[in-house]
This record gives structure tokens, C-alpha cells and sequence, in this order.
């Protein structure tokens, strides 16, 4: 799905897959390029997962940066998809 919920209150937060993906997906859209993401666990986060949200990117120019981008971060230099 995404999301979990959370809290008492019952609030969305998104996956640490799908919010690395969406971080990703708006910085190609400003024109920006992140490699550098201190607050996230890299190690802990599932490829697969990653790989599926990457791949619901439907305009490509999008979604080749997403992947440009990803191939920039030090984690997902040493992994394949």
C-alpha cells in the first residue's frame, strides 16, 4: 500500500521505500538532484519495494531520473535492483 498508520491519532506515514521514491520523484520535477539522505537507514530499506514504486512512474524522462538518481546514492551503488 504505501502507508501505515500511526499514532493515537490514526495518521498516514508513508513507507520509508515509498518516501525515498516520492522525495526522488518531486526533486526531478524541480530540477534538483539529492544523493544525500542523512535521516533514512539506507541499509534497512527493501529494493524490491523501491523497485515497484520507481516502476509506477509513468512519464519515463521521470522515472530515468529517479533511477539516475538512486544509482547516485552510495546504498544502491552496491546493490542491484
Amino acid at each position: 500500500m504505501g502507508f501505515d498508520w500511526h499514532g493515537a491519532d490514526d495518521y498516514l506515514v508513508a513507507e520509508p521505500e515509498k518516501a525515498l521514491v516520492d522525495c526522488l520523484y518531486l526533486a526531478s520535477r524541480k530540477g534538483r538532484n539529492f544523493k544525500y539522505f542523512p535521516e533514512m537507514d539506507m541499509k534497512q530499506l527493501k529494493t524490491r519495494s523501491i523497485k515497484h514504486w520507481v516502476d509506477l512512474i509513468k512519464n519515463e524522462r521521470i522515472r530515468k531520473a529517479v533511477l539516475v538518481s538512486l544509482a547516485l546514492t552510495p546504498i544502491f551503488r552496491l546493490r542491484t535492483y
